[in-house]
């Protein structure tokens, strides 16, 4: 059990000293550089506006941009090392596959959380420069957030356990998308239920399926200054973490079996 720690520690502090050397950070400074040019548009915006929509737009970005961020780090980290075979001195050593594919999840998730929380706290400076109140939803996005950047790795580690880079990355945008409709899903499975019974059915099962990153987002919360319920909030990690989870538990079973590395 302490070699398997250790092992996943190592794995884990490789993986985000990686991840930083190819300059995700500087991704995150070009964000916030966005946001300051963001503020001066919504000086022209009427009194009491301005901070609103800065959170509103900077949130919105820091989901869409960190996601994308957590698709191309992943793929590049897990796919493509297994691609250009550069992850073979690690895995030809007395080390699972399972813990490989953790320690890289652990690593890649850090990363991520480091990139997601500098563009949420630039969201909060900028607004806190605009002299309006910075929402205290803001901090539960900033929780969500990083909860969302933990499932889209994991999604993506996912499908790079048995597809090549470009297609791991292509399912894993595709279900994020997905993931940010499923409340148009379900509203389609009420539509067909009573019209279509076999497409109905088949629309429940893509809701249970992809991720409901809807209910990772707290944006309408924040930028419109209203509260967060706390029972809210921990329902929506336990769901995040329990689907993050699942999804890597499947990807080490895949990974394990795998016969082409």
């Amino acid at each position: 059990m302490g070699q398997v720690i250790r092992q996943l520690a190592v794995l884990t502090t490789a993986t985000l000293r990686e991840s930083i050397r190819n300059r995700l950070l500087l991704t995150t400074l070009a964000f916030a550089v966005v946001l300051v040019g963001l503020s001066v548009a919504a000086a022209s915006v009427s009194i009491g506006e301005q901070v609103r929509l800065i959170v509103d737009v900077g949130l919105a970005a820091a989901s869409a941009l960190g996601s994308a961020i957590a698709i191309a780090v992943t793929v590049s980290s897990f796919a493509g090392e297994l691609t250009h075979r550069t992850a073979y001195p690690v895995l030809v050593r007395p080390l699972s596959r399972s813990v490989f594919v953790a320690g890289k999840y652990f690593g890649l998730v850090a990363t991520m959380m480091v990139v997601a929380s500098l563009m949420v706290l630039s969201t909060a400076a900028i607004a806190a420069l605009y002299g309006g109140p910075v929402p205290a939803a803001l901090w539960a996005s900033l929780v969500l957030t990083n909860i969302e950047m933990a499932v889209v790795v994991a999604l993506t580690l996912l499908f790079s356990s048995f597809a090549a880079p470009a297609l791991a990355a292509t399912y894993a945008a595709g279900f994020v998308l997905a993931g940010n409709l499923t409340s148009d899903i379900v509203a389609m499975a009420e539509r067909f239920g009573s019209a279509t019974a076999e497409i109905a059915p088949l629309l429940r099962v893509s809701y249970i399926v992809l991720p409901d990153l809807a209910r990772l987002s707290a944006r309408t919360q924040a930028a419109n200054g209203l509260p967060v319920a706390f029972d809210l909030l921990g329902w929506a990690t336990l769901y995040g973490l329990g689907y993050a989870a699942t999804a890597v538990i499947v990807a080490a079973w895949l990974f394990e079996r795998r016969r082409s590395v």
